[in-house]
């Protein structure tokens, strides 16, 4: 019985453990894509600034558009899911 949830305990560690995983780099193919909808939006990135989050969205930080800087969030499907102005 003991090594049963040993085995289960460790398991659970690792699901613990993914969220603090660090965020991926984007694809050329994503960045152009971000590139792409923020600049339909009057909207400039720099590609360093972009995050692939662990769901498959991004987090794009210090965009510059007409009317200010912000944080943005796309969905996995490219959509502006959020804006905060900085």
């Amino acid at each position: 019985m003991k090594k049963l949830f040993a085995a289960f305990g460790a398991a659970g560690l690792l699901f613990v453990a993914a969220p603090a995983m660090a965020d991926d780099d984007p694809t050329a193919e994503q960045i152009a894509k971000i590139t792409e909808v923020l600049a339909a939006q009057s909207c400039d990135v720099d590609p360093d600034e972009i995050e692939v989050e662990a769901g498959g969205g991004f987090d794009v930080d210090d965009v510059a558009c007409l009317d200010g800087q912000y944080d943005v969030k796309l969905d996995k499907d490219f959509n502006v899911i959020g804006m905060r102005k900085e």
